[in-house]
């Protein structure tokens, strides 16, 4: 390579250097290696620079080379600064006894009046006292109460892998405490038998959760069978497609002690297996079927009175049944020739979205369950039921309406919402002014999440009267892909909102001018509220410029 004059290495020393702080370490280096070229350069400082790059980079071999040239250079002007860098590198790769002798032998180098001598001392006793401390076994030295209270921090995955540590570790890792959840999600490999058989052992057959997935094919009806024979079973989370989901009820009817059921799209279950489930395992709280099936008419018989049934959650891809077949969503009405009774019934999440679209009218009304805080509908026909004023989250997405109708819920009684809190509409076209007005206003909704992705009918001028008609206190609001949106029309929106810290406005036409708008405000008497969490995914109008300022002023911006 050809040299260059003097002055030029000094400004590539100086631009690795800001390069470094900016933290583009690959183009430091460069900088940094090509001022070592340049005649006349400080080479111990550009080194030094160099070193600390390496290490930025975890490149420690090339790190431990070019200190090792700052020793030679040390032996002549005895400047101390290659014995911190060396012994900083081994450090690094965890030889401690290496850097202890190098911080040894620049003690005896560096002459009593050097500046980095105390540093060197410095290090030489930390790394020596480190070195000193006796190593002692945890649970050798920890009470039996508190070694178990640490251990239960461990889930499934780590807990195994502690079992190698030591036979010491292994015996004491032997308490059936510690093994009542299984959990394959992390497995590397498909789990045999061999290994199922082994943890169950551990528990002494006493499981209280299982999650099972990874499971090797030829061995899943065996270990799902010694699963249904674990009498203190509560959790059962079937996630890999089961070979017969039709005998999935009989391998765990005798797990009365069930609460939770949760079965994987991956495997069908067809309604009349969901009540026999309900049927049989009287203390279900939770039941999650995200692959459900119509069944004969004949073959449904649902139990009359589920006290304990706290959360329903039905997934479907299946048509509309004809005439004499249940559909996969159903969920028995209560009328006096089918009495249904769930009075503990906390959430119902319905999703309908069959390959040939089509909406599903609900089978119920959700007004017949008094404790229900939770209604998540996808695909389902609005219009024909009402909503209990026990509600705290409402989400409908892609409901079909009657047309024309802005606000499709029976009209007859006065609607009354106190409790809810969390409020989200996508994809629906009938959601307009009115919409929002009813459930605000008319309703007193103390709204605190507001989501309307893609609602075509609303536009910010409205919304912004109907949330100054309410006076909200909202802390998260969603508008993606809202008409009109841009950075004039957001500014007024969110005005006084004091207590707003989460916005979404993806897919709009807002510009980087928003985004310095809102991070100048963070620090500002301005209007504008102090927003933590600003997402403009698919705002093609968004520099990344803007989303850098942004983020350096303490906005968290997810694009």
């Amino acid at each position: 390579m050809s040299r260059v004059i003097r002055g030029e290495g000094d400004s590539l020393q100086q631009r690795g250097q800001l390069l470094f702080r900016q933290g583009n370490f690959q183009d430091a280096l460069s900088a940094f290696t090509e001022a070592l070229h340049c005649k006349g350069a400080d080479v111990m400082s550009i080194l030094d620079n160099r070193v600390a790059t390496y290490i930025k980079l975890k490149q420690y071999d090339r790190a431990l080379q070019d200190s090792r040239q700052m020793i030679k250079r040390d032996e002549k002007d005895l400047d101390g600064r290659g014995v911190l860098r060396y012994g900083q590198t081994l450090l690094l790769t965890g030889d401690f006894k290496r850097a202890q002798k190098a911080y040894g032998w620049g003690l005896k180098k560096l002459p009593m009046e050097n500046p980095r001598r105390k540093t060197v001392l410095q290090m030489f006793c930390k790394v020596r006292d480190k070195a000193s401390v006796k190593r002692l076994d945890p649970f050798a030295v920890l009470p039996l109460e508190l070694a178990m209270m640490v251990l239960r921090h461990f889930n499934f995955r780590q807990l195994a892998i502690l079992l190698r540590v030591s036979k010491g570790w292994q015996r004491m890792l032997s308490q059936p405490d510690l093994w009542m959840q299984l959990d394959f999600t992390e497995a590397r490999r498909k789990v045999q038998w061999r290994s199922f058989r082994a943890f169950v052992q551990r528990s002494r057959a006493m499981l209280t959760h299982a999650v099972m997935t990874n499971i090797s094919n030829p061995f899943q009806d065996k270990i799902l069978e010694a699963l249904g024979r674990c009498p203190k079973l509560e959790h059962l989370e079937i996630r890999d497609p089961v070979n017969q989901p039709a005998g999935l009820y009989d391998l765990f009817r005798a797990s009365t002690q069930l609460k939770s059921l949760v079965i994987g799209k991956q495997t069908p279950v067809a309604q009349e297996h969901i009540a026999k489930f309900l049927t049989g395992l009287p203390q279900l709280e939770r039941i999650e079927i995200y692959n459900a099936q119509p069944s004969p008419e004949s073959r449904v018989n649902w139990p009359s009175h589920l006290p304990n049934l706290r959360s329903i959650v039905l997934f479907t891809e299946a048509s509309i049944p004809p005439p004499g077949r249940v559909a996969a969503l159903y969920i028995p009405p209560a009328t006096e020739g089918m009495p249904c009774s769930m009075p503990s019934l906390e959430e119902i999440r319905l999703d309908s979205y069959p390959r040939v679209w089509a909406p599903y009218y609900l089978s119920f009304d959700p007004v017949q369950f008094p404790r229900l805080r939770r209604l998540d509908l996808k695909g389902v026909y609005i219009g024909l039921f009402s909503l209990p004023s026990s509600l705290e989250h409402l989400s409908i997405h892609a409901g079909a309406a009657p047309t024309g109708n802005e606000f499709p819920f029976p009209e007859d009684q006065p609607l009354h919402l106190p409790n809810l809190h969390t409020l989200m509409f996508r994809d629906l076209l009938w959601v307009s002014y009115h919409t929002l007005h009813t459930i605000l206003v008319d309703a007193k909704a103390p709204l605190r999440t507001l989501m309307l992705d893609r609602c075509p009918a609303l536009t910010p001028d409205k919304l912004k009267l109907v949330l100054n008609e309410n006076s909200v206190n909202l802390t998260e609001l969603g508008v993606p892909q809202l008409p009109s949106l841009n950075d004039m029309t957001v500014q007024p929106l969110v005005e006084g909102m004091s207590t707003l810290t989460a916005l979404d406005v993806s897919g709009t036409d807002v510009t980087g001018r928003l985004l310095k708008m809102l991070a100048d405000a963070r620090s500002s008497d301005s209007d504008l509220p102090r927003i933590e969490h600003l997402y403009v995914r698919n705002c093609e109008n968004v520099p990344l410029e803007a989303i850098t300022y942004a983020r350096s002023h303490g906005l968290k911006v997810f694009r």
